[in-house]
């Protein structure tokens, strides 16, 4: 089961070894097609449909989200992965730029896998890791460098501003076809102000209805795996 196409090394070595390579049908990259089976979703839905995961709103609370207004969630990634290779993301002059535009409109959470400077400490997010769920079906909006967190806020309902150099096929997917994700360069900056301005402005309601159309058109991914996966 796997979704990300710049992970070229690691799928030469795996998929040949391969008995099937399952992967959704936004999947832009090389499959053995003997092996190949495709299916019309995403992987993170097989964890947060909404038939296998609720969001807990007093969590996402006591998380840090704000109970009366907006809360924006920026996510940082330590560049460690072997398809990271030659990436760039946000950057901590722009993370400073983001808080600074958002101060008077919303309550910042910086998600970093690496130590944050001084001077961004205290917007931290200090809870457990596994809240963090929670939180980004609570935020207004999420920035970040994963596409993995941006996928994640998407299926949970959360728009999502995916900063990075590469792009992969199930984003392109959620931006063209469902409008729950923007991708930008991380030179873009006033591109990236541009897009958060856009959606802090819409109605909550607009992302939850493009969140509906996405769960519609996609396929409960679990239990396809039962159905057609498992062996007897």
């Amino acid at each position: 089961f796997y979704d990300t196409e710049n992970a070229t090394l690691q799928n030469l070595l795996t998929y040949p070894f391969a008995s099937t390579v399952v992967v959704p049908d936004c999947y832009e990259n090389w499959v053995p097609s003997n092996k190949e089976v495709r299916y019309a979703g995403f992987h993170e839905l097989s964890y947060l449909r909404p038939s296998y995961f609720q969001p807990n709103e007093r969590r996402a609370i006591e998380a840090g989200v704000c109970a009366t207004g907006d809360t924006v969630v920026i996510r940082l990634v330590a560049w460690s992965a072997n398809h990271d290779i030659g990436e760039a993301g946000i950057g901590i002059d722009l993370v400073r730029h983001l808080v600074a535009f958002l101060a008077s409109r919303a309550k910042v959470l910086i998600s970093s896998e690496s130590e944050l400077p001084d001077d961004l400490k205290r917007y931290q997010y200090r809870a457990d890791a596994s809240a963090f769920h929670d939180v980004l079906a609570a935020a207004r909006l999420v920035i970040g460098e994963s596409a993995t967190v941006a996928s994640e806020s998407a299926i949970l309902g959360t728009p999502a501003i995916y900063v990075a150099n590469t792009s992969r096929g199930y984003i392109n997917q959620l931006e063209s076809e469902y409008g729950l994700v923007w991708q930008c360069k991380p030179t873009d900056a006033d591109g990236i102000i541009g897009i958060v301005d856009r959606v802090l402005s819409e109605p909550r309601d607009v992302f939850m209805s493009r969140h509906r159309r996405m769960l519609e058109a996609t396929v409960d991914v679990p239990q396809m795996v039962v159905e057609n996966l498992v062996l007897p």
